[in-house]
């Protein structure tokens, strides 16, 4: 009630005062474009989410739309919002504002807008109105109802967002500035998203205000407190897999679009750094996210669980990229390639917060050092991510980042600061170009941790044979070989890895995450070095690496033949302009002495090949669908570079020597290949190269003599198909009549015979192709028997959770006296086929949601009734009692409206066929109730 009466009274002040200290209508970007403007006032006051429908009767179409409005934060975690709703589910940012954007807790806006600034055509339903520890008063809306003439649509909001940005991330800045923030604001490939996108992006995860123009520093997450961390131990104070014996283990940024798969990404990107260090060498996977997305059973684009992701990367493995390349949608798992070129399981997870790990700080700390980057995520952000390190910040620590225009900058923690003495965890996130080139720095406290998972080595490629490297990079005598136990292939080397393989006076770790300082009188150093290449063409650059030992502090290098012929860098480039073997050498100094080595005859340089000319093969030229190729270069004069397009494949293009490409669809299709080296390219055309059959299931031949009986109906799962007598042919193919049952369900289904004359008796069998192989001879399949019945049959079937999903063709057998079989001819009976629809199991009443990794109940309040659910074209709406002006709303699971009807009966049927599969909200307006429901869509 305090709260209600503040609020009454800053409004009041408000509407006396008409502060307006907020943005007003001269600002350039946020202005209303079009032509024949219309003003409708509405003088609402709003504290909490809304949704009005000020557009009926008055407008059909609008070109743009702004706001007048007295707006009000009570704190700093204030919100307001307003967007508009169009009639096909569509939305639009009309305007947005939180604290770090406003000078005031109190101002006015006057007919401002955003992406409502220029519109085309528009058919508005709704004003959705959310609003968090704030309060607006609506003044007006005032619209275009035409559109200017000459204008660039598309240009224009182009022009129009670039400036919104900059005026934000300017006065965002200057808040951030003011209050002592330690992150800064900037241009991000999120930010460049339209309001809707970003919708998608986030999915229901709740993020802080702004975070979206993040570019680096410090964030905070989650109830921050004043105090520094509380660690007990004292464990070293940075710790980051992106810098560790010399190198980044981390594989590159990826970006998860407008699907929340964020889970996915956070399983996938320890994942791959966990190769790199198992093996102890840069491979870099880039495994498929997709993967898991669509095989693994742990979510979908509505969100998911990291540790069931991991389950599956534990028991299945995960493929490569180019295997089931990313889509950001919720596809079959059956599009991926069969045929994949990596496929790498873990030996399975720890989670943080168990009986091994409690949650404490440095338990985390531990897990990471122990078992590498982590499979992470936080609670108030309800987002996953992969956990590389952290940082304990001091004074003058400085936090680096990078905007879109590649501009530098540091965020330099000052004295004073609330930062120092705290645990800033380092996050690789999945949104692209945003943060720190992809990372994002946060401070919250340890209960915000959640979803956070260690993968447990070692690993295994059930398709390459990788090999552990065993290395003494600074030949101090410890061997460093990544995670996991040593392995055989070490040499005679202590048990204990080295803890920094880049420092000679650093040997293994203690039980802090310090290294034990050992060497501490420096020694001589000893000479040695690499190239990238030692045969190489004219003109051709060579890269050189120091490698010597004891670290040294100058080179001096000799390249006979190469340009330059002498360099003190420690990794020099030359180029060799005349073809011949030379030599090199190089003297390394330290404090302690040199050491010189010569190579001898150690760049051997050719003259240069001509231009390859292109020729290739496949092993196979026809195949079926779902099938896969594989191509193999047969260019002459070692091309270095290949460019093929694969017209109707999967990837339709590979920069791969010789890719694998699969082809879903029948038909015929040209392959094209380009290769190239330093002297030229060269193409090659190979037209309607590969023919790809449909694949058509083939099954065995069954029939009776139904003359006299036959099958006369099936009920199964709600859906009944009557048919009539074959005759003396004996069977019928009815596949176009189709059956949806659930995977891991059981179903009553009725067999009903008919017959002419004396009534005999009839046994009846029922088989599923339950993996789609095209027979009926695997175990479990054959999920009905009754013997010599003489009525109707009304028996229960089990559908197995390791059901194949889609699809799949059930046979119905009636025979006289005797039990038919699946492939049988016989007399005196029936056989007819259907289809049986297998959708992937869900647990029971649960539903996945965005990235919160919770679940919710499918079934909807008592009072109100779904079904079927899931449901294939048709649901139906059920209330107990029906009363005046009652209405249902359908939404998606991004809150976008889809229908908004009235209920005029008890039961309402409602055509859901035209849908994308997927899970929906429904609403229902039930006199002075609101009820809520969902409900799945299969495909």
């Amino acid at each position: 009630m305090k709260n209600y009466i503040r609020f009454t009274v800053i409004l009041i002040l408000m509407l006396c005062f008409r502060i307006t200290m907020g943005q007003n209508a001269t600002i350039k970007g946020f202005e209303l474009m079009g032509k024949n403007q219309e003003t409708v006032l509405i003088n609402q006051t709003f504290t909490k989410n809304t949704q009005i429908f000020p557009f009926e009767g008055k407008v059909s179409s609008i070109f743009g739309l702004a706001i007048k409005a007295d707006i009000s934060f009570n704190d700093e975690k204030g919100l307001v919002r307003v967007v508009v709703l169009d009639k096909s589910g569509e939305e639009y940012l009309v305007y947005e504002t939180y604290p770090l954007m406003e000078e005031t807790s109190s101002f006015s806006i006057d007919n401002l807008c955003e992406e409502t600034g220029i519109l085309e055509g528009v058919k508005p339903e709704a004003l959705i109105i959310e609003v968090k520890n704030a309060g607006i008063l609506l003044n007006s809306l005032t619209w275009s109802a035409s559109a200017e003439q000459g204008v660039d649509v598309n240009k224009t909001k182009k022009e129009k967002k670039e400036l919104q940005n900059n005026l934000k991330i300017n006065q965002i800045n200057k808040t951030i500035k003011a209050k002592g923030i330690a992150w800064i604001a900037g241009e991000t490939e999120v930010s460049a998203l339209s309001y809707s996108e970003k919708k998608k992006l986030f999915g229901q995860s709740t993020f802080p205000a702004g975070i979206e123009y993040y570019v680096g520093g410090v964030i905070s997450a989650g109830e921050v407190s004043t105090l520094k961390s509380g660690s007990i131990a004292t464990m070293v104070e940075n710790w980051d897999w992106r810098n560790r014996h010399g190198q980044n283990w981390i594989t590159s940024v990826k970006n998860q679009g407008s699907c929340g798969s964020c889970w996915a990404f956070a399983a996938t990107g320890a994942t791959e750094a966990l190769v790199n260090l198992f093996y102890n060498q840069p491979l870099n996977k880039d495994l498929s996210e997709q993967n898991l997305l669509s095989c693994s059973g742990a979510g979908s684009c509505s969100g998911g669980y990291p540790s069931i992701a991991l389950d599956y990367v534990k028991n299945t493995g995960i493929i490569d990229e180019a295997a089931f390349p990313y889509s950001g949608t919720d596809q079959l798992c059956a599009n991926k390639s069969s045929n994949p070129t990596d496929q790498i399981t873990i030996t399975g997870r720890v989670n943080f917060g168990s009986a091994e790990y409690p949650v404490t700080e440095d338990n985390l700390k531990k897990m990471m050092i122990k078992y590498g980057p982590l499979s992470g995520g936080l609670v108030d952000w309800s987002h996953a991510m992969t956990l590389v390190g952290w940082q304990v910040v001091k004074e003058g620590d400085r936090f680096y980042y990078r905007d879109l225009t590649k501009s530098t900058y540091w965020y330099t923690v000052p004295a004073g600061s609330a930062l120092i003495g705290k645990t800033v965890w380092i996050f690789k996130n999945s949104w692209g170009v945003w943060g720190d080139t992809g990372y994002v720095y946060v401070e919250t406290g340890i209960s915000n941790f959640a979803w956070t998972h260690a993968l447990v080595a070692p690993l295994t490629s059930l398709k390459q044979n990788y090999t552990v490297q065993c290395v003494d990079n600074d030949h101090d005598g410890y061997y460093w070989w990544g995670i996991g136990a040593k392995p055989a292939n070490c040499p005679a080397c202590p048990d204990l890895p080295d803890g920094n393989d880049a420092d000679a006076t650093l040997g293994p770790l203690d039980s802090f995450g310090y290294c034990t300082p050992i060497n501490a009188t420096p020694l001589a150093p000893v000479a040695d070095f690499a190239a990238d290449k030692t045969t190489a063409f004219e003109n051709i650059n060579v890269a050189f690496t120091d490698l010597s030992a004891n670290a040294p502090v100058s080179w001096a290098w000799t390249f006979d033949g190469g340009t330059p012929a002498t360099s003190a860098a420690a990794n020099p480039v030359v180029t060799y302009k005349t073809a011949g073997q030379y030599n090199v050498s190089l003297t390394v100094t330290n404090a302690t002495g040199n050491n010189t080595i010569i190579k001898t005859g150690y760049i051997t340089v050719n003259v240069p090949l001509a231009a390859p000319v292109a020729e290739f093969a496949a092993n196979v030229t026809a195949l079926i669908e779902n099938a896969s190729a594989n191509f193999t270069d047969l260019s002459t004069n070692t091309p270095v570079s290949w460019a093929w397009t694969f017209d109707g494949g999967t990837p339709a293009t590979s920069a791969a020597a010789n890719p694998v490409v699969t082809y879903k669809t029948a038909g015929k299709y040209n392959v094209t290949l380009v290769v190239t080296n330093a002297n030229g390219n060269n193409s090659k055309i190979k037209t309607s190269y590969i023919t790809v059959n449909p694949n058509i299931p083939v099954y065995c031949t069954s029939k009776g003599t139904a003359v006299t009986e036959w099958i006369k109906q099936v009920a199964l799962n709600g859906s009944t198909f009557a048919t009539v007598s074959t005759g003396s042919t004996g069977y019928a193919d009815l596949t176009a009549n189709v059956f949806n049952v659930g995977a891991g369900k059981g179903y009553s289904i009725t067999l009903t015979p008919g017959y002419s004359g004396r009534v005999s008796t009839w046994c009846w069998s029922v088989w599923i192709d339950l993996n789609h192989d095209a027979d009926f001879d695997d175990a479990g399949e054959q999920v009905l028997t009754a013997s010599k019945t003489k009525t109707s049959v009304t028996k229960t079937i089990n559908i197995p959770l390791t059901a194949g999903t889609g699809p799949t063709r059930m046979r119905v057998s009636m025979k006289r006296n005797m039990m038919p079989a699946a492939c049988e001819i016989f007399s005196n009976g029936e056989v007819k086929d259907y289809t049986v629809n297998i959708s992937a199991p869900l647990a029971a009443g649960t539903l996945y949601k965005s990235a919160t990794i919770t679940q919710q109940d499918i079934a909807p309040t008592a009072g109100f009734t779904i079904f079927p659910n899931p449901a294939q074209d048709v649901i139906n709406l059920r209330i107990n009692e029906l009363k005046d002006c009652d209405a249902y709303s359908i939404y998606s699971m991004q809150g976008a409206a889809i229908y908004r009807k009235p209920l005029d009966t008890n039961v309402t049927q409602v055509d859901i066929s035209n849908l994308p599969s997927g899970t929906y909200m429904v609403t229902i307006k039930n006199g002075d109730q609101i009820f809520n429901g969902k409900f799945i869509k299969n495909r």
